[in-house]
């Protein structure tokens, strides 16, 4: 919505809107490359992903190993449930006193 906001203003729009919004000018001028974009290609598929394949954090599993195995050495001695199933319970509390 910024992006189509900052095309009318003329010169010093992008600052405005910025102003106006509180969004980052470069978050504006990507909105503004996009309706752009539909306007010249109007019959053009719309991308419904925003971030790119591999964007994102890495899952912690794989950015630390050992975190399963430690999770489930504190949570196995109060568990429930089949060994093999991937649903377990747990009775251990987590209040203080």
């Amino acid at each position: 919505m910024g992006g189509n906001r900052s095309l009318g203003p003329g010169l010093g729009g992008i600052t405005a809107v910025s102003l106006a919004t509180g969004l980052a000018r470069n978050t504006i001028m990507a909105g503004v490359g996009e309706v752009a974009y539909r306007q010249a290609h109007p019959k053009a598929a719309v991308r419904v992903a925003i971030r790119g394949p591999g964007g994102g954090r890495k899952p912690l599993t794989e950015t630390d190993p050992g975190l399963q195995r430690a999770l489930e050495a504190l949570v196995d001695p109060a568990t429930r449930g089949h060994p093999e199933s991937a649903l377990r319970w747990t009775c251990k509390s987590t209040g203080t006193g």
